[in-house]
């Protein structure tokens, strides 16, 4: 599958080159150290959704960080329509890495495929892996590295995606947000995750449904009491979990919370999502 990479020169100056890798995950390993943020297109590369939640996410740790972007971020919208317009109309999925060394941007890009219909149909399996996130809610590069013997744990066992276990506790997935519902009432960690762009969107429309909502962390002992739980993720959606660690979520099929959210989450892409330059960060 294509790698597309441009390093972000002032003013506003993409400059291509060969990233080194095969994937996302391989051309950010190779890259300095730094901050990052993935996304995916709508509409045949025209559209975002939450575009400035990214790059907002993205940017304003540097100050306390001690770091200086080469640009301003106000300008990146519009750099990036000009970038994929002649890979449209091929959905991509797209990564932003700013550098901790001197705040320089590098863009990766690469076609992006659905996960397919039976995923959100049928759900998934994920089991649970040792390992937390420092400072989680610093999205750096150095956890894919940190993490890369845990994301082989998951490949390994066939399953969909690993959930990090702290105290006992889950926590967050290694590339998604978990919640999980309970008695009718959602439940997901408020501190100590990433705050992820798709993970407030669902929460906002868990208000919006009137849904109670609970933040904790989930004992793992208790995944047997569980009756419905779900990823959460920018490139994904809202992903049903059918299987923890080779036990049932409830009746082990996707529940009616979860579709009701899933349904809600596809309404709100279609309401939400716009062309890129026509953000405004």
């Amino acid at each position: 599958m294509p790698l597309y990479a441009w390093r972000i020169t002032p003013p506003e100056h993409p400059v291509p080159f060969s990233p080194q890798g095969e994937t996302l995950d391989e051309a950010t390993l190779a890259l300095p150290p730094g901050l990052y943020t993935t996304l995916r297109t709508f509409d045949q590369g025209r559209k975002a959704l939450g575009l400035c939640a990214h790059l907002r996410r993205l940017y304003r740790p540097l100050p306390d960080l001690g770091v200086t972007p080469q640009g301003p971020l106000a300008v990146i919208p519009r750099l990036l329509d000009g970038l994929l317009l002649p890979l449209r109309p091929r959905e991509m999925r797209l990564r932003l890495v700013l550098s901790l060394a001197d705040g320089s941007l590098t863009v990766l890009a690469t076609p992006f495929t659905p996960p397919p219909p039976e995923i959100y149909a049928e759900g998934v399996e994920v089991v649970t892996v040792p390992l937390t996130r420092r400072r989680p809610e610093l999205k750096r590069t150095a956890f894919i590295r940190e993490s890369l013997a845990q994301r082989r744990q998951v490949r390994e066992q066939g399953a969909y995606e690993g959930l990090l276990v702290r105290r006992g506790r889950l926590t967050e997935g290694l590339t998604s947000n978990f919640f999980f519902v309970r008695g009718g009432v959602v439940g997901t960690a408020r501190r100590g995750v990433l705050y992820g762009v798709t993970r407030r969107a669902v929460l906002y429309l868990v208000r919006q449904l009137g849904l109670p909502l609970r933040y904790a962390m989930l004992p793992v002992e208790e995944v047997l009491t569980l009756d419905e739980a779900f990823l959460t993720s920018s490139s994904r959606g809202v992903v049903p979990i059918v299987r923890i660690d080779g036990q049932p979520v409830g009746t082990g099929t996707p529940g009616p919370v979860t579709r009701r959210l899933q349904a809600a989450y596809a309404a709100f892409v279609a309401r939400r999502a716009r062309p890129f330059a026509r953000w405004r960060c």
